[in-house]
């Protein structure tokens, strides 16, 4: 199996047809059919159902297809790495974050990042903290914004410069608006929106035991659609402060959980894998960036 046959592979099946699929490739469609032959003989599995206008792809192409998207991915990220030239620095690099303010100082060390370089690429992913660590650990990733610094034998890290604090989120007629901070007992008997991951960790340690008796009306990963819920009337929000970017007016106010919880943000690269310049220069001026500040306990 090479590089060439998993592009041959996925032009097929986003085509899904051999003769298209030749076409846009610039090859012939017997030669493209013996490469898929070749490959099939390689796996042990059929790939491709054929049809008489049309394929689809098996089980097992379809895994081939995720994971022949994953190997040429990683192979053009690191022919870029080695692309630098005297015209500047170039190449891409990958970061994954979830939905918070800490945010800020990494796209203020993003956007002084590309005024120095703007030829590199930068990509942004979304998601909760196992999702990116998972794509960190696949190398699909180079950098993540979690709010765990991760095992110091696995992972290195910078500490963003400001922890976030949770709290419910609420219109501000709520018979909890009139608080100024939200006890265990208040959250009893009311429906709550809560992030499965702040269920998981920093939530359940929290509040201790009964956590399973909460109503848990709804919960999620990211937190844009749990904000239209909270709004619909579904229950009360658990999140972080700030993470909407509600102006004043909105009709949403925030009270903060007492006793306090809070998560500590970092950004987290894997220890022991060797980064293109493009991403140490990042990580230097994202360094600049929260230098001036202190951390927040």
């Amino acid at each position: 199996m090479d590089l060439r046959q998993l592009r041959y592979f996925l032009e097929i099946a986003r085509e899904r047809s051999f003769t298209r699929a030749a076409t846009r490739l610039f090859v012939s469609q017997p030669a493209l059919s013996k490469q898929m032959s070749d490959l099939e003989s390689e796996l042990g599995t059929k790939l491709f159902v054929r049809h008489a206008r049309s394929i689809e792809l098996t089980e097992a192409g379809m895994l081939l297809k995720r994971r022949a998207e994953d190997i040429l991915e990683l192979a053009d990220q690191v022919k870029t790495e080695f692309s630098d030239s005297s015209a500047g620095l170039t190449g891409n690099i990958r970061i994954g974050a979830g939905e918070s303010r800490s945010i800020r100082y990494l796209a203020e060390a993003c956007a002084e990042f590309h005024r120095l370089h703007p030829q590199v690429r930068l990509h942004l992913t979304s998601g909760n903290a196992e999702q990116l660590v998972t794509e960190l650990d696949q190398g699909l990733l180079d950098l993540a914004l979690v709010y765990m610094p991760g095992s110091p034998e696995f992972y290195e890290s910078i500490a963003l410069p400001e922890a976030e604090v949770w709290g419910i989120l609420m219109p501000g007629d709520s018979p909890l608006g009139e608080k100024a901070a939200v006890t265990r007992e208040d959250l009893l008997g009311i429906p709550l929106i809560a992030s499965r991951e702040g269920l998981r960790l920093d939530f359940r340690d929290w509040f201790g035991e009964g956590v399973d008796r909460l109503n848990i009306a709804l919960d999620f990963d990211l937190g844009d659609n749990a904000i239209r819920m909270m709004r619909a009337g579904v229950g009360y929000l658990l999140a972080f402060d700030g993470l909407t970017g509600l102006e004043e007016g909105s009709g949403i106010v925030f009270r903060p959980l007492k006793p306090a919880l809070t998560a500590q943000p970092y950004v987290i690269w894997r220890r022991g894998r060797t980064l293109g310049r493009a991403c140490r220069e990042l990580l230097g001026i994202l360094q600049t960036v929260c230098g001036s500040r202190a951390v927040k306990p």
